[in-house]
């Protein structure tokens, strides 16, 4: 991991609360010296998450610094008890601590996160609108995406197509040549579409047929075309692209949680499966590690481009992230404005805004760039945000206590 560490800082973990309301889940962490920061776990199954982060995570980290954050992972991941437990759910859960760390740090030293990392300031952010429903017909996703584009500015966009671990299926017969040719229709040439099949095929001649038609239509890139741990198939399909020169490429990495795995597909001259990396900071392991990978794909030459596709703190958490980064190397921002459902991001047709209901300010989309509303108005410490009493209050809360019989710090074996 990157070596970013805060060596004056003395305060130590001296509390740890939970708040979830079933879909999503944030952490308070409170310090030895009076600061509180507030992360997010991973989404999915967060009453998984939360079990292993009181059973796991909580009891090897309490009384503990937070001036070198990769440390804590470290001594996380190197726990006894989680001898053969690393996985998603328990990156979650480390992504909950890492991400209340980082907001900690910032509080400490009066700075953003952003800031913090890399010593840059905060600006609006280019991000594209990210459709993540299969149930739209071609032409009202089309007429969707171009309100956003004429309302915001939005230049970018992402739509889904056949049918998520689909087996070489659609979502219904010629729904993805729909979608595909419609938004292209409407929205011109000029404007960036993307897709994303959330490894909708299995056999690796018919991801490249699909891969031709995407190119017919000056298709951005192709994300997930496979299952996610079938990285051979994601090389032969790059390198189909490559050798056959046509100008579309693979994306991948948002399910992957592995550090050494991103290192190994990154580092590679030749062969890669992918040219943008997609980690997602709540399956990865959070902030920290997501920066170690961006950091790699910068040096390495891959687009950094993070998986953001909920209303919550993760897009936030880009924001910073991207804003932090070396110019020329990193994408857009993933902004989940486009669809009906839970944790989408409604953005008002006049102002660009909008109100989560965990915390302020409120998001906004200007001239198609991401920021929090109010950023240049006053200093952002942390990520910016303070957390919605009212969700906190209906969520239910758990303190986790170090002498409770979950915190053991030993096997019995």
């Amino acid at each position: 991991m990157v070596n970013l560490s805060f060596s004056d800082y003395e305060g130590t973990i001296s509390g740890l609360e939970t708040f979830s309301d079933g879909e999503a889940a944030f952490l308070l962490l409170k310090t030895s010296d009076g600061l509180e920061g507030w992360g997010e776990f991973g989404g999915k199954d967060v009453d998984i998450t939360l079990e292993l982060f009181h059973r796991r995570v909580a009891p090897v980290v309490h009384g503990k610094k937070i001036n070198d954050p990769g440390a804590l992972i470290e001594l996380v991941i190197r726990f006894e008890l989680n001898y053969k437990m690393m996985g998603v759910q328990l990156s979650k859960a480390i992504a909950g601590l890492d991400s209340a760390v980082w907001d900690t740090l910032g509080k400490r030293y009066q700075k953003s996160v952003c800031e913090l990392i890399s010593g840059k300031c905060l600006q609006p952010y280019p991000c594209y609108a990210s459709s993540i429903s299969r149930k739209i017909s071609g032409e009202k996703l089309a007429t969707k995406l171009n309100q956003l584009r004429v309302d915001h500015g939005i230049q970018a966009f992402k739509i889904k197509i056949g049918k998520r671990m689909g087996k070489d299926e659609d979502e219904w017969e010629g729904r993805t040549e729909e979608v595909v040719k419609g938004c292209r229709t409407t929205l011109g040439i000029d404007c960036l579409i993307g897709v994303d099949a959330n490894g909708a095929y299995e056999n690796v001649e018919t991801a490249k047929n699909v891969a031709s038609f995407l190119e017919e239509h000056k298709i951005w890139f192709f994300e997930e075309p496979f299952p996610w741990v079938d990285y051979d198939k994601y090389t032969a399909l790059q390198k189909f692209l490559e050798e056959e020169k046509l100008d579309i490429f693979v994306a991948g990495g948002e399910q992957e949680f592995r550090l050494d795995i991103w290192k190994l597909m990154i580092i590679k001259n030749h062969n890669r499966p992918f040219l943008a990396s997609q980690p997602d900071f709540g399956y990865c392991g959070g902030p920290t590690i997501a920066f170690t990978i961006l950091k790699l794909s910068q040096q390495h030459g891959l687009t950094f481009m993070p998986h953001s596709p909920q209303g919550d703190l993760m897009p936030v958490m880009a924001w910073q992230m991207l804003c932090a980064s070396n110019p020329g190397t990193c994408s857009h921002i993933e902004l989940a404005c486009v669809d009906d459902g839970i944790a989408q991001i409604k953005l008002d047709p006049k102002s660009g805004e909008y109100s989560t209901k965990y915390f302020q300010p409120a998001v906004q989309v200007k001239n198609g760039k991401f920021s929090l509303k109010h950023h240049d108005e006053k200093p952002i410490v942390g990520w910016g945000i303070q957390m919605n009493k009212q969700w906190l209050a209906a969520s239910s809360q758990v303190i986790f206590s170090p002498d409770s019989d979950s915190a053991t710090k030993r096997s019995a074996l």
